[in-house]
């Protein structure tokens, strides 16, 4: 296990331009206090209305520190190999209906 943070920052903006510098000044800081923490941060531009955490579009997604996969052992079989666009938001409430 890597035990280690792939991080994603959900910045309220269109583009990564727009996120310039305030986005690169805290990557840098993050990484200064702990250098040896961050498996890759990662800034996913959404300036949409609503409670989504993300909105479609690989345009949206900026990986600014890192390796792109995450890889963890899977028992014996294998390794299973994700990046942040996997993450799904749990809905327990939804989940006890099913």
């Amino acid at each position: 296990m890597t035990q280690r943070v792939c991080l994603t920052l959900v910045w309220n903006c269109e583009t990564i331009k727009q996120a310039q510098p305030a986005v690169t000044r805290l990557v840098k800081q993050l990484q200064k206090e702990d250098p040896g923490l961050w498996h890759s941060i990662w800034c996913h531009c959404n300036d949409s209305f609503g409670n989504n955490i993300f909105i479609k579009g690989l345009h949206r997604w900026h990986r600014l520190v890192g390796p792109e996969f995450v890889r963890e052992p899977l028992l014996d079989q294998g390794w299973f190999y994700f990046n942040p666009l996997t993450f799904r938001q749990g809905n327990m409430d939804g989940f006890d209906i099913l």
